[in-house]
């Protein structure tokens, strides 16, 4: 059976159920391609956001060291938290393993950068008592100056 004993209807069927398949196969590659894309904003915008909050960090901390205001702080840790549950959500998201690890990179940057943050307040409240020791001695010895220049 040739192409030219078929009738007309069935050549219009067959040609029909062509486009329709053709029409599918296009359908499927715009809806999944529109799908990648749509994930790919939502993970780069939850980056943006991640970035943005690493940043905000790093602006408290210079206001805390230039201020020496507790309020600074609260606002990091809150940060800091809000990075890791974000993070979380992301990583929870990404299909490739190498961006599941770069997320794991985020967190232990967080973990070093909140250990490093700890470290520097129990530094700087050591300092202060030093600081305060220093001057009560100082005001001792000039006391005690005193005191015995009196008695001369």
């Amino acid at each position: 059976m040739s192409w030219k004993d078929i009738k007309i209807a069935k050549k219009l069927y067959i040609g029909f159920g062509i486009v329709l398949i053709l029409t599918a196969a296009v359908g499927f590659v715009g809806w999944n391609g529109l799908t990648t894309t749509a994930q790919m904003v939502v993970n780069a915008d939850a980056t943006n956001r991640m970035l943005k909050w690493t940043l905000q960090m790093r602006r408290h901390e210079k206001n805390f060291l230039i201020r020496k205001d507790e309020e600074y702080v609260q606002k990091i840790m809150k940060l800091l938290g809000d990075l890791r549950e974000q993070c979380e959500t992301t990583k929870a998201t990404m299909k490739k393993q190498e961006n599941r690890d770069q997320i794991d990179a985020v967190l232990a940057g967080a973990d070093n950068y909140e250990e490093a943050f700890s470290r520097y307040r129990t530094l700087f409240d050591e300092q202060g008592k030093a600081e305060e020791n220093m001057v009560a001695s100082a005001r001792s010895v000039v006391e005690i100056c005193n005191e015995l220049r009196a008695s001369q």
